[in-house]
C-alpha cells in the first residue's frame, strides 16, 4: 500500500465565488441530503463512500474519518468566509478548502504508509489535498464525524448510505439521546415541524412530558379543526375570542351552549347568558304570608330582559311550583299529588305567570305550620331551570 500523490496548495489571494464549491472527484452517490446551519451541527455516519460539501461565515469545521486504510482529522477555524468538500473512500480521500477573513487550518492524515500534518494560519488560503493509499483494505466500510459550528452555514451529504438513518445518526448525537429515542423522535419531529417545532422544542418536550405527550399533541394537529362555543361565539358576534373565553367560564359550558344558538345578537347572548329578571307581582306570595286552612295563595310573576328591560311573553314557558313542609327540625316534607306539581298560566295583556296555591284540595288539608313553595322555571334565554323560593304559614 502506498501514497500515489499528496498535494498542497496555498494561494495569496482568494474570492469565495459560489457557497458551495464543485466537488472535482466524480461520486456516484445514492443518497444526498442537504441542511442549512445556524449554530451548532453534528453528524455520525457509517458508509463505503461519502461526499461533503460546506459553506459558511464565521466557524468551525471538524471532520473525522477513520477507515481501515487511514484515518484523518481535519480541522478548520474562520473568522470570515468558508467553504469545503471532502470525497471519502476505502482507500482514498480528495478534499478541497478556502477561508478568508483570518483563520487556521490543522489536518493529520495517517497510514501504514504515510504521515502527511497540514498547518495553516492566515489571512486567506485555499488548499487541496489528494490521496490514494492503495488497495485491498480489510474492509470498504469508513466511519465519519463531523461538527460544525457557524454563525450561518450550508452542509451537504451524499453518500451511499440512507438518507433517513443519517439524518437520525445526526439528530441523535445533535441531542445526546440513545439510539431508540433519536428513531422515536425523529419521526414525530418530521411531522410536528410542520406545525412550527424545532427539534429541540420536540426534544424538550419529550423529556418533559413524554413521548406519549407528543403523539397526543401531533393527533390533535393533524385532525380536522372543530371550533369549540368559544370560536363559535366569537365568530357569530365578532367579539375578541377572550370575551368569548371570559363569558364561557364565567356562566359554564351547559348555560354557554344553550344561550348560543337561540341569541341572535350579542346583546341577547349576554341577556340569555344572565337568564331574565323575575319580578314577584304586587300582592302575589310573598316570604311569611300567613293564610287559614282552606283558603288559597295568588303566586305570580313577570320576566323581564336583563338589559333592555323588555318584558318577556311566552305562554309555553310553563312553570310550575311544589309545596314542602317545614317539620319541626328544621326538615322538609315533601308533598304529594296536587302540591307535588302545581301549573303556572300566563295572562296575555299582562304577561303575568300566575297559579292560586290551594290549601285544602278535596279532603287534604295542610295542616297548621311552616311551608315552602318552590316554584321552578326553564329560564328561555338558555334553557336552564330556575328556582324562586318562598314561605307561608298555614293557622
Amino acid at each position: 500500500m502506498g501514497l500515489n500523490k499528496v498535494r498542497v496548495l496555498l494561494s495569496g489571494l482568494f474570492l469565495l465565488a459560489a457557497m458551495l464549491v464543485t466537488l472535482v472527484t466524480p461520486v456516484m452517490a445514492t443518497h444526498v441530503y442537504l441542511d442549512q446551519v445556524h449554530g451548532s451541527y453534528s453528524l455520525q455516519l457509517t458508509t463505503a463512500e461519502a461526499t461533503i460539501k460546506f459553506a459558511g461565515t464565521n466557524g468551525s469545521v471538524n471532520i473525522d474519518t477513520d477507515a481501515t486504510g487511514y484515518t484523518d482529522d481535519f480541522l478548520m477555524n474562520a473568522g470570515g468566509d468558508f467553504s469545503g468538500c471532502q470525497f471519502v473512500t476505502n482507500p482514498k480521500l480528495y478534499r478541497e478548502f478556502q477561508l478568508a477573513g483570518g483563520g487556521s487550518v490543522l489536518a493529520i492524515t495517517h497510514s501504514p504508509s504515510v504521515d502527511v500534518n497540514l498547518t495553516f494560519n492566515g489571512a486567506q488560503g485555499t488548499f487541496t489535498q489528494d490521496f490514494d493509499f492503495g488497495s485491498g483494505p480489510d474492509s470498504s466500510l469508513i466511519d465519519i464525524t463531523m461538527l460544525l459550528n457557524a454563525a450561518s452555514a450550508w452542509v451537504m451529504f451524499a453518500s451511499d448510505y440512507d438518507q433517513e438513518a443519517l439524518m437520525i445518526q445526526a439528530f441523535t448525537l445533535a441531542y445526546g439521546l440513545s439510539d431508540a429515542e433519536g428513531s422515536a423522535l425523529f419521526g414525530l419531529y418530521g411531522e410536528l415541524s410542520r406545525f412550527g417545532y424545532s427539534a429541540a422544542e420536540v426534544v424538550r418536550l419529550a423529556h418533559t412530558r413524554g413521548i406519549d405527550y407528543l403523539r397526543e399533541l401531533l393527533a390533535v394537529l393533524v385532525s380536522p379543526f372543530a371550533p369549540s362555543p368559544i370560536d363559535k361565539a366569537a365568530e357569530k358576534y365578532t367579539i375578541p375570542w377572550h370575551l368569548a373565553r371570559n363569558l364561557f367560564r364565567e356562566f359554564g359550558d351547559g348555560i354557554f351552549v344553550q344561550a348560543l344558538p337561540r341569541s341572535g345578537t350579542y346583546k341577547d347572548f349576554v341577556a340569555n347568558l344572565k337568564g331574565f329578571d323575575i319580578k314577584v307581582w304586587a300582592g302575589s306570595l310573598l316570604n311569611k304570608t300567613e293564610v287559614a286552612s282552606g283558603e288559597q295563595i295568588l303566586a305570580a310573576f313577570q320576566l323581564f330582559h336583563p338589559d333592555t328591560g323588555e318584558q318577556l311573553f311566552d305562554p309555553w314557558l310553563q312553570p310550575y311550583a311544589n309545596v314542602a313542609q317545614v317539620l319541626p327540625d328544621g326538615k322538609l316534607n315533601g308533598l304529594a299529588g296536587y302540591f307535588s306539581y302545581i301549573e303556572f298560566r300566563m295572562d296575555e295583556k299582562t304577561g303575568v305567570y300566575h297559579a292560586y296555591i290551594k290549601t285544602a284540595v278535596d279532603d287534604n288539608k295542610l295542616v297548621p305550620g311552616e311551608y315552602y313553595v318552590f316554584i321552578g322555571l326553564r329560564n328561555p334565554g338558555n334553557d336552564t331551570y330556575s328556582t324562586i323560593k318562598a314561605s307561608f304559614t298555614v293557622t
